[in-house]
């Protein structure tokens, strides 16, 4: 712990704390320091351009050192790895004639190759790691935040109570993002510090409605602990319903009862002493079930077949680029006939004078018809890069041309069936593997050609788009333009969606108003088709395809309360990588409490690659 590296630390010998992605060590030092009485002074490395440490840097970083070396105190320095150059500086410090005896260097650092051997050899090193079960997150706020004097800083009797939820909490949250795009859309990357600052505001209000003689304000705590502090610095909605229902279940008058429990086996301590808080904390599973967090059982699998996934991708990348020339002839082989089948599927290229020609018909002043006009225009220049990328590697491939580092990489791509980053950015398919993607484009393509030769169709691929947004947002302006003499605007209107009991092959006509949105696919849960509602499917594929789906757009006050109960799904392009571009959100009627998918990270894909 911390406090062992403290007492067996000296003026001469720092506590360098290795850090890992996602631990905030700062607030655990200036923690440790209060609770000692010790004076703590930090200072943040490696803020000048071009990295490193500046001149201005530099300097401060001189006196602070000569300071606190003369007068005593703690010093610590934050991150330095991003300035290397002062370390040999923080060296002759501690080997000064003269140190006084109060003085303690922390310094926390990255992994980096080129950290000094001689400050490291000399230093007490701790590795501060991410916590990786719920019971490691909470026995690491029992360890290096909660204190005792923390425990009895407040005689409210529902204080030990509050601070455990909250604990709880923020170590599930951590721990969901090892579930990836189910349990997280953007990491929900939170540290020791963002705890502390819920557990400062819970303490000064219940400290003020015990003085006040009132009850818990359980209203107010979730409001300031889910929507102000955590919340408010996500840019996912869905991560930010994810952080409100463990709020509803966690921070409330529930878990005040005898009965209560987060999970089976997970309840909070009835204890005084922190020491008591730990010992329960040490009967708690090493590894947590996914049902823990409110995911299906087969979160778990998904998460190790994916890890599975990038461990071997990532041993592939690791093999040198030269390994290509082992086996030249086979590799080589193998590369010219993929090419040769992606350059035979790929679509031949959009000719503008037929383009314009349909625009024409279609009205090109349209809304729909200007997002037409992007789609095609994306789906051309597409189309030609990649026709010459792939030439270039058969060229090379030939002996026609060099063989350049952006070819080679190429030809690796295309050896392994993997679609080359450049490629998914031009296409918009966020697809990885080769035969899936190359497929999906030429669907894209039918689907645009149909459009242009036919008028607009009854009923649209969402995933076919390369800004499917920007597709919603010409409905949405139709909308406006259908209501001009009400004068509607943009700002007034709101997205409405319905699934419908209908299938493509039923839809013949398009909506009056709106559009209707085919080829949808629920992750997460199930759909019942026969009472249009969300339902478990723990032993279906991960995927069940919706029927149709009405997109519209109305005026915000024209909205009325919904009867029945919704789940508003995030809708995303695909399930590659995290969720961070919700496209829209779709109401799911669902016959149990929308908390449940919330939980369970349902989310509607456009594209599906199972």
């Amino acid at each position: 712990s911390l406090s062992a590296c403290a007492a067996a630390a000296s003026a001469r010998v720092a506590v360098l704390l290795l850090l890992s992605s996602g631990v905030d060590a700062g607030a655990l030092v200036a923690d440790l320091a209060k609770r000692k009485k010790r004076r703590l002074r930090t200072l943040s490395l490696g803020n000048s351009a071009g990295g490193g440490a500046g001149k201005a840097q530099q300097s401060a970083v001189r006196k602070l050192l000569a300071a606190s070396a003369t007068q005593g105190g703690w010093v610590l320095l934050h991150n330095a790895h991003l300035a290397l150059n002062l370390m040999a500086e923080v060296q002759a410090t501690l080997e000064l004639d003269e140190i006084h005896e109060g003085f303690q260097l922390w310094i926390t650092t990255e992994p980096h190759a080129n950290f000094p051997a001689s400050l490291l050899h000399s230093s007490i090193k701790i590795a501060a790691e991410a916590p990786s079960s719920i019971r490691a997150g909470l026995m690491a706020s029992y360890t290096g935040l909660v204190t005792q004097e923390i425990l009895d800083s407040v005689s409210h009797p529902h204080w030990r109570s509050v601070l455990y939820s909250l604990c709880f909490m923020h170590a599930t949250l951590k721990e969901r993002r090892r579930f990836g795009a189910a349990g997280s859309g953007a990491a929900l990357g939170m540290g020791a510090s963002d705890l502390a600052a819920c557990i400062g505001t819970v303490q000064r209000q219940l400290i003020d409605a015990e003085s006040k003689r009132q009850p818990v304000d359980w209203e107010g705590m979730h409001f300031m602990v889910c929507d102000v502090l955590l919340a408010g610095c996500m840019p996912d909605e869905a991560d930010k319903q994810v952080v409100r229902a463990y709020g509803e279940a966690w921070l409330s008058a529930a878990i005040l009862e005898q009965s209560f429990h987060f999970y089976e086996g997970y309840r909070i301590p009835q204890a005084l002493e922190l020491e008591q808080h730990r010992q329960e904390i040490e009967t708690l599973p090493l590894d947590d079930s996914p049902v823990v967090f409110g995911l299906p059982p087969r979160a778990d699998a998904a998460f190790r077949t994916n890890r599975t996934q990038s461990v071997l991708s990532a041993m592939l990348k690791m093999q040198p680029n030269q390994s290509i020339v082992n086996g030249w002839q086979s590799r080589a082989e193998v590369v010219l006939a993929i090419a040769a089948q992606l350059l035979h599927a790929l679509p031949s290229r959009f000719k503008q004078d037929h383009v314009q020609d349909s625009l024409h018909r279609l009205g090109p002043t349209k809304p729909l018809s200007v997002s037409l006009l992007h789609e095609v225009s994306k789906l051309n220049t597409a189309i030609y890069f990649i026709d010459a990328a792939i030439e270039q590697v058969r060229a090379a491939l030939n002996g026609e041309i060099p063989m350049s580092p952006v070819l080679m990489e190429l030809a690796e791509d295309l050896y392994h069936a993997r679609v080359p980053a450049t490629w998914i950015e031009l296409s918009g398919l966020e697809l990885t593997r080769i035969g899936i993607w190359s497929e999906t484009l030429q669907r894209c393509w039918k689907q645009l050609d149909a459009w242009l030769e036919y008028g607009r169709p009854t009923t649209f691929w969402l995933g076919g788009f390369s800004n499917p947004r920007g597709f919603l947002a010409a409905n949405a302006q139709e909308v406006c333009r259908l209501h001009a003499r009400d004068k509607w605007a943009l700002d007034d209107l709101v997205t409405k969606t319905e699934v419908l009991k209908v299938e493509e092959s039923e839809v013949f006509n398009p909506p009056d108003t709106g559009v209707h949105i085919r080829g949808l696919s629920i992750e997460g849960a199930g759909w019942d088709k026969e009472r249009c509602h969300l339902i478990d499917c723990e032993h279906a594929s991960s995927a069940s395809l919706l029927p149709i789906v009405w997109v519209a757009a109305s005026h915000r006050e024209g909205q009325t309360a919904e009867a029945s109960m919704k789940y508003l799904a995030p809708c995303y392009k695909s399930s590659s990588g995290l969720r961070l571009n919700n496209i829209l959100s779709i109401d799911l009627s669902t016959e149990e409490q929308p908390s449940k998918w919330i939980l369970r990270g349902v989310a509607v894909l456009t594209l599906c690659e199972a």
